[in-house]
């Protein structure tokens, strides 16, 4: 697998020795794989380095992104539902946004319990 997660990156283009991070399946399924990767990266960059962010890092950083958002004090759960509600039965203001802002993207319905999702519709 390491094999051809190496001829992959490196047919790709992406510099190997940027790596910072490998998402992984869950508990203990790419362990092997996490230890080959830092071990082939190690040998070849001393300066590398993985971060570790355990077994399930979705889990990690949401929970991560959820308390630095609390801890700001700015009641960021509040703000993002609030935004969904403004637009979504007011097509005169969804007009006037997209109109001002020459941007088609809206705010998505926020959920709490998933703060962090696979794509960002603002980028």
């Amino acid at each position: 697998m390491v094999k051809h997660f190496n001829t992959a990156v490196l047919e790709s283009g992406l510099p190997i020795r940027e790596i910072i991070q490998i998402s992984m399946d869950g508990p203990n399924v790419n362990w092997k794989f996490y230890n080959l990767v830092k071990e082939k990266l190690s040998e070849e960059f001393d300066d590398t380095k993985l971060i570790n962010i355990g077994s399930c890092g979705l889990h990690i950083i949401h929970n991560s992104f959820k308390s630095g958002a609390t801890a700001s004090g700015w009641d960021v759960s509040s703000l993002l539902s609030s935004l969904y509600y403004l637009f979504k039965d007011a097509p005169a203001r969804r007009e006037d946004y997209r109109r001002i802002t020459e941007n088609s993207f809206l705010p998505l319905k926020f959920c709490g319990h998933r703060w962090l999702e696979s794509e960002c519709p603002c980028l």
